[in-house]
């Protein structure tokens, strides 16, 4: 899942995701890591009910363009507000050289469409940034390289990952 909107009062994963089995989850340079809210340009992994929860949460100002810092390697990134073209996708510095993107519907897929309220998987030939706009089209030179790669992004989050993060909750109740 991702973020597709700015100005939200309350951003907190279990407000957003009331139907949440589990913590959200980003991906960083060490692994997984849970967290408590969500930010725009950031994807995450969460267990949750679609039928109950909406993938774009109510409020908030559009989300119409967003620039994403890329590590080299695999990143987890988020989506705007609109549909938009994967081929239309710049990088600064320019043409950065990447996998193609990769949803997870049970399995991985690749995509040439960033769905809003959707996370993707996308493997940085370099450190960067990615710019998602939906404004007039780029031209090629801008745009990232998409290079298709027989190689799959991370797994999951294990089940190791989900009990580590029920055990990190905070304490109830504090004393002295």
């Amino acid at each position: 899942i991702s973020l597709p909107v700015r100005g939200l009062p309350d951003t907190r994963t279990k407000t957003l995701f009331r139907s949440a089995a589990s913590s959200a989850f980003r991906f960083g340079t060490s692994g997984y890591q849970v967290c408590d809210s969500l930010c725009p340009g950031i994807g995450y992994w969460l267990k949750y009910s679609p039928v109950s929860d909406s993938v774009l949460p109510p409020g908030g100002s559009p989300l119409l363009a967003d620039t994403v810092d890329l590590a080299k390697g695999w990143n987890l990134v988020g989506s705007i507000s609109v549909p938009l073209a994967a081929s239309s996708v710049r990088s600064n510095p320019p043409g950065i050289e990447t996998s193609s993107f990769f949803g997870y519907e049970g399995s991985y897929f690749t995509t040439d469409t960033l769905l809003p309220g959707q996370a993707y998987w996308i493997k940085a030939g370099q450190d960067g940034q990615m710019i998602l706009s939906n404004s007039a089209a780029p031209g090629p030179a801008a745009c990232i390289r998409i290079m298709p790669t027989a190689e799959m992004p991370p797994p999951p989050p294990s089940e190791k990952d989900l009990l580590e993060a029920k055990t990190q909750k905070l304490p109830e109740s504090f004393a002295l």
